[in-house]
C-alpha cells in the first residue's frame, strides 16, 4: 500500500493512501529582512611587526512561509469549498555565526570594510556586491530579495483504512522542499578601498542562510466533502510575518474522475495515481 511518506520526518500518524498528487519546481524570490553584527578584534602579530584585524560576528535572517488551497469553484464569486494548509515562519529569526576572517596590516589603523554578496547553492551569485560599512558601524540592517528554487509536493490524500461502503473522508497535505538554497559570502576589504575581487589575500567566509535539501511538512487539512468538478490547488508563498509575497500560483486541477479512480483499482484492491502538473500561474 502506498502512502505520502516522502519527507523523512513524517510521523507514521500523518501517513494516507495518495489519491492525487501534483509535484512542481518553481523558482520563488522572498523579501529577506536579516541584521548582520560584525565583531571585530585586533591583536599584535607575533611573527612579524604589524595589527592583524580579525572580524566575526553574527548574521539574523527571517524565514518564509507556505500556503497551499484547495479551492472548489461555486456559483458567482463565492468558492463552494476551500481549505488552507500553510506554515509560516520556516527557517525563521534564526542567529548565524559569521565565521572569523583576518587582515593583516603593517601598522594600526580603521577597521576594514565588509561586503556581502549573496549565491545560489551552486556558488552562482544571484546579487551584485553591497559595501556594508566599516566593520565597527554595525549592525547593518538590510532586506534583498532571494531567489529560492522551491519544489512543491501536494497531495489529496484518503486514510489508510475507511468503510468500503462509504465515501472517504479526503485531505489536503503537501511538502515544501529548497531544491536551490542561498548562501551569503561576506568578505573584507581595507577601509575606502576597491571592491573585492577574485584573488584577494582575505579568503571570504561563507554562510548558508538557507540549505539546499530543506524539506518542511505542511498540516493535513480535511477537506469538507467529495471533490468537486471545478477544483484546484493553489500555492502561495509568505514572507517570514505570514505575508503573501508573489501572488498566488496554480499547481493544477484536482480532477473528481482522477481522485475516485485511485482509490480503489479494477479488483478491489487499493492503489496511487501520480498527477504531475506544470501548469502556470
Amino acid at each position: 500500500m502506498d502512502e505520502f511518506s516522502t519527507h523523512r520526518g513524517r510521523s507514521p500518524r500523518d501517513s494516507g493512501v495518495v489519491a492525487l498528487r501534483i509535484m512542481r519546481f518553481m523558482p520563488v524570490t522572498i523579501p529577506v529582512p536579516m541584521r548582520i553584527e560584525p565583531k571585530v578584534n585586533s591583536g599584535t602579530l607575533v611573527v612579524r611587526p604589524g595589527v592583524r584585524v580579525a572580524v566575526g560576528g553574527t548574521i539574523t535572517a527571517e524565514g518564509f512561509g507556505a500556503r497551499l488551497t484547495y479551492r472548489q469553484r461555486g456559483s458567482g464569486t463565492t468558492p463552494a469549498d476551500e481549505v488552507t494548509s500553510e506554515r509560516i515562519a520556516l527557517l525563521h529569526d534564526r542567529t548565524l555565526t559569521l565565521p572569523p576572517r583576518a587582515v593583516d596590516r603593517p601598522v594600526a589603523g580603521r577597521p576594514p570594510d565588509l561586503w556581502i554578496q549573496f549565491l545560489d547553492g551552486g556558488g552562482t551569485p544571484v546579487t551584485g556586491l553591497t559595501r556594508l560599512g566599516r566593520c565597527d558601524q554595525g549592525p547593518f540592517d538590510l532586506t534583498p530579495n532571494l531567489t529560492l528554487g522551491i519544489s512543491v509536493d501536494a497531495a489529496i490524500l484518503r486514510p489508510e483504512r475507511s468503510d468500503p461502503y462509504s465515501m472517504p473522508m479526503l485531505a489536503l497535505a503537501g511538502e515544501i522542499c529548497i531544491r536551490t538554497g542561498i548562501v551569503a559570502r561576506f568578505t573584507l576589504t581595507e577601509n575606502g578601498g576597491p571592491a573585492p575581487r577574485p584573488g584577494d589575500p582575505t579568503t571570504p567566509a561563507d554562510v548558508s542562510l538557507f540549505p539546499g535539501g530543506t524539506e518542511v511538512q505542511l498540516p493535513r487539512r480535511m477537506l469538507h466533502g467529495p471533490i468537486g468538478r471545478d477544483s484546484w490547488i493553489y500555492v502561495t508563498f509568505l514572507d517570514g510575518a505570514g505575508r503573501p509575497t508573489g501572488g498566488e500560483s496554480l499547481l493544477g486541477k484536482a480532477e473528481p474522475g482522477v481522485v475516485e479512480s485511485s482509490l480503489v483499482s479494477p479488483d478491489g484492491l487499493l492503489e496511487r495515481r501520480t498527477h504531475l502538473d506544470r501548469g502556470g500561474r
